[in-house]
């Protein structure tokens, strides 16, 4: 069976913006809610699980929502001069199936969908998800390594977030075992 799991830990986004000629502004972003939803298990909440698995075979899968609130920033971003926003995720493991490894192409991958709406981490199961998210990109984890930080472009998505903050903002993650695509 190939099975890939990819367990987070943190996550943040990191907003660069233009002040000035000379000076930039950083701001993070911790997640207002994440939680995993996995179709083992499709009744169970997961939204107090102090980390995200995200895991996919070829019968079964999970995929992880972190949810972010645009309206709790103190700094009034001008979306057009925004110059990068990055997803930054903690991944405290990854473990590839063997028979994954033993052909050095294969390294997993992920896709990152952009999901607007509303949703709860403390009530949101398998089986009562909207699941009509867009994609984003697909990420590579072909240089991802355990207890280390990986960082996502995410600036156009968010960028546009920026223009209504007052909305439900957040991304979806689901693993896509088997495959190395290029962004």
């Amino acid at each position: 069976m190939k099975h890939l799991l990819f367990i987070i830990l943190i996550t943040s986004l990191l907003i660069t913006d233009k002040v000035s000629a000379s000076e930039k502004a950083h701001v993070i972003l911790e997640t207002s809610q994440d939680t995993y939803l996995d179709q083992d298990n499709p009744t169970t909440i997961y939204g107090s699980s102090d980390s995200i698995h995200i895991w996919k075979s070829f019968y079964h899968s999970s995929l992880g929502l972190f949810g972010f609130d645009l309206s709790t920033l103190t700094y009034n971003f001008d979306p057009s001069q925004v110059i990068s926003i990055k997803l930054k995720l903690y991944v405290l493991d990854i473990y590839v199936a063997w028979d994954l490894i033993q052909n050095d192409s294969v390294h997993g991958a992920f896709w990152l969908n952009e999901r607007n709406g509303n949703w709860d981490e403390n009530t949101t199961t398998f089986n009562n998800m909207d699941w009509d998210g867009k994609h984003i990109k697909t990420i590579s984890l072909r240089d991802a390594k355990p207890n280390s930080f990986i960082e996502i472009d995410v600036t156009d998505t968010v960028r546009n977030w920026l223009k209504t903050p007052s909305a439900p903002h957040a991304l979806e993650i689901l693993s896509i075992p088997g495959n190395t695509l290029e962004t």
